[in-house]
């Protein structure tokens, strides 16, 4: 730019200063971070807001995108081409993949057919070739240090067990001032190295999608405790156990190594998985108000299949092994009982009322996330006020009544395991036949007469 400046007397003074602007972020800039995830921020809260995708990941310039099974597979991608296209946001061609079920992000392999997070081989190996290194060296520098942590710490988003065993590591390297300073490596770090070079030696790389929904014992009103001098028991909603310990435990106690004290709290644990684990489901209500639309029912779950179906999206119940999304059908009917026409209802009005798609699927009437704690008091209430005693029932007796009923109407056993979703013959023990039953049973069998009985 030019700026003038008024000299004295007859002589004026023009000076010439050139300036460059760079019209992207360079790479040393300090904001650069900051100005990116802004950004990505604010084109996440597009996508999700104004054009119903339900999920959408970033890490500063990185998109990852996920869309139900019940969708068209290149909506997603299509959405987000169209819209940066829209905004003026460049697109890298090389970088964009898909739609497909197994994607690379970030370096980790994302599979949607078999619900796997997995590493590269060539990763493991480099990981263990380090860790090698280190091994047959006694001293390192503070930074090479962390270089090894940083890839240890990469194995970590596969396998987030193997955090145990960076303990000593870590705060080795927080006692040394300078990158450049020698790090000793003593027993402690050396022991942690082996422990790592071991864990990966004998693991793939592979890990399966975890459920990190961890419910209350509160919410539930499931409790153990253990003596290990006296016994053990358990309580579950109004249910209770209590024993000995069995002979195995005594023998134990004998030995000059004692049993953890974690083994005796275990056992009472494993004893009620097994008495009550088939009730622990919560399929539609979860157990806790932290609302997480990857794992909780949630506003985009509900999609249209055809003008008379629905398609509830199933993301994780029992029944639905490692985290695999199942698609319930919902039919119209010619009933009183139809949930067709309430579900598009409540959906419709949701959407009218702004409500995005990865909002909560129920509301309680504070607006909050409905939990299984708040539908199981409001069941007894309705219970109650229908004159029905809620003593008997629990929020299991609608797999229960369902079993029974399909039963009771001639449906086939194999469909009844089909719409319960079960995957063995669990379900039979759901099927509670009543008087009426057994009678017309035993009068069609006594009616019935064999081949050669006259």
């Amino acid at each position: 730019m030019a700026v003038r400046f008024g000299g004295n007397g007859f002589y004026n003074y023009h000076v010439f200063f050139a300036t460059q602007a760079a019209v992207r972020l360079t790479f040393v800039c300090k904001s650069r971070p900051k100005i990116f995830d802004s950004l990505s921020e604010a084109l996440c809260w597009i996508l999700i807001n104004n054009h119903k995708l339900p999920y959408v990941l970033h890490l500063l310039d990185d998109f990852l995108i996920i869309t139900p099974p019940s969708t068209p597979p290149s909506l997603g991608l299509s959405t987000l081409v169209q819209v940066f296209n829209e905004l003026g946001v460049p697109l890298s061609k090389e970088k964009t993949l898909g739609p497909c079920t197994s994607i690379e992000f970030l370096g980790i392999t994302l599979d949607s057919i078999s619900f796997q997070a997995s590493l590269p081989s060539e990763k493991v190996q480099r990981i263990s070739l380090l860790l090698s290194n280190y091994l047959l060296a006694d001293r390192c520098t503070k930074q090479q240090l962390l270089a090894l942590l940083d890839h240890l710490n990469y194995a970590i988003r596969i396998i987030p067990q193997g955090k145990s065993f960076l303990s000593h590591l870590l705060s080795k390297v927080t006692t040394i001032p300078s990158l450049h300073d020698k790090v000793t490596l003593d027993e402690g770090c050396k022991m942690e190295m082996h422990l790592w070079q071991q864990f990966l030696s004998s693991w793939n790389g592979i890990s399966f999608f975890s459920n990190d929904y961890i419910s209350q014992p509160e919410d539930i009103q499931l409790y153990t405790d253990a003596a290990p001098s006296i016994g053990f028991g358990g309580y579950y909603s109004g249910r209770w156990f209590a024993s000995e310990w069995p002979p195995e435990f005594s023998h134990l106690a004998q030995q000059s190594d004692s049993p953890s004290s974690t083994l005796f709290e275990i056992y009472p644990v494993i004893i009620a998985a097994i008495l009550w684990g088939h009730e622990w489901c919560s399929e539609l209500a979860p157990s806790t108000s932290a609302f997480n639309p990857a794992i909780h029912p949630s506003l985009s779950d509900i999609s249209a299949h055809t003008p008379d179906s629905l398609i509830y999206t199933l993301k994780k119940s029992k029944t639905v092994q490692f985290g695999r999304s199942c698609p319930i059908y919902i039919f119209r009917l010619n009933s009183f009982i139809s949930a067709f026409e309430p579900i598009s209802e409540y959906v419709l009005s949701r959407y009218a009322n702004s409500s995005s798609p990865q909002e909560p699927l129920f509301l309680t009437e504070n607006g909050k996330m409905a939990t299984r704690l708040w539908f199981n008091k409001h069941f007894l209430k309705v219970l109650s006020a229908s004159g029905i005693s809620p003593e008997h029932y629990s929020l299991h007796s609608f797999r229960i009544g369902a079993a029974t009923s399909a039963a009771s109407a001639g449906i086939s056993d194999e469909t009844i395991r089909v719409m319960g979703r079960w995957s063995s013959e669990a379900y039979r023990l759901y099927i509670h036949n009543n008087l009426n039953d057994l009678h017309q049973a035993q009068a069609h069998i006594s009616s019935f007469k064999p081949l050669g009985v006259f």
